[in-house]
């Protein structure tokens, strides 16, 4: 068990834990790590928090280019004044701006790699204007795995539904781990109960308002998908945000629900995905649900 390992993390996360399995026990030291050169990056657009600028420069020994995207313009000022003394020693450089900076850093003929963050429509665009190496994380449709077991009750129940909403509304969804379908068994006894919590705090919580481009469309897009429900909630609370959508029933074979499973929501979008497994054998279901 990895976390919670301080005392604000148990304060924050009540009754969670969260275990690392490694396949094997291979330790890397900074001297295997290290590869030098320079790395161009072009950040998220969902948060600026520059993690991979760490990993570049403190993993593999790198100085880095640095592009922040300009959605999080406002925040411009205090990435400069946190990453001022690395650049101020050299080795990081901050530049602003839009898709004509970001061509031109990709095409630099110093670059040793190009690191982006983004979605696969920024990955194919770049792709072709650089023979550099590129290190892309561009998201996904993750999945939040309910497991059936004996110790599941009305209070787990709606303690794991509120744990699920909030997990999909922070930050208005816009967030790269964000659960997007809700893998369950098919014939578990809880299986409506859960589905009827979510859908009550997914009605409950404010969340963020909207801010990633193209969220609207995207957002309406799945609202038109078949068994889309679209969750009004108190109109107070959903003033500034997007309503939630919540899918139940999805059919992994269904050819009119591939967006749920190919698409990226990038927005408040929860799709239940029952799957045909006795819920009576908690490691049967587990290693069904993630083959």
């Amino acid at each position: 068990t990895v976390w919670p390992s301080t005392l604000l993390d148990k304060l924050e996360a009540v009754g969670l834990t969260g275990e690392l399995i490694l396949t094997d026990n291979t330790q890397y030291s900074f001297q295997e790590t290290s590869v030098g050169g320079v790395a161009g990056i072009l950040g998220a657009g969902n948060f600026n928090a520059p993690i991979e600028v760490l990993c570049e420069l403190f993993l593999k020994a790198r100085v880095c280019i640095y592009k922040p995207n300009p959605v999080n313009a406002k925040q411009f000022d205090a990435v400069q004044n946190i990453f001022k003394p690395l650049v101020d020693a050299g080795y990081l450089a901050i530049v602003f701006g839009g898709a004509n900076v970001g061509t031109a850093l990709v095409q630099d003929s110093a670059l040793n790699q190009v690191v982006l963050t983004g979605s696969a429509t920024t990955y194919d665009k770049i792709q072709p204007l650089t023979t550099r190496p590129i290190c892309a994380e561009l998201g996904g449709v993750n999945p939040w795995i309910v497991v059936p077991s004996k110790g599941w009750n009305q209070r787990s129940i709606d303690r794991h539904a509120r744990h699920l909403a909030f997990s999909k509304l922070a930050n208005n969804g816009h967030t790269c781990a964000a659960p997007q379908v809700v893998i369950v068994a098919k014939d578990w006894e809880y299986r409506q109960a859960f589905l009827d919590r979510v859908k009550y705090w997914l009605g409950e919580y404010a969340g963020n308002a909207p801010f990633y481009p193209g969220s609207d469309t995207i957002h309406s897009d799945f609202a038109s998908l078949p068994n889309a429900q679209v969750i009004d909630g108190d109109t107070s609370v959903f003033e500034k945000q997007q309503h939630p959508i919540l899918i139940p029933n999805v059919d992994a074979d269904e050819e009119s629900q591939s967006d749920v499973f190919t698409r990226e929501a990038f927005c408040p979008v929860l799709a239940e995905v029952p799957i045909d497994c006795p819920s009576d054998n908690a490691l049967s279901f587990l290693q069904t649900a993630t083959k």
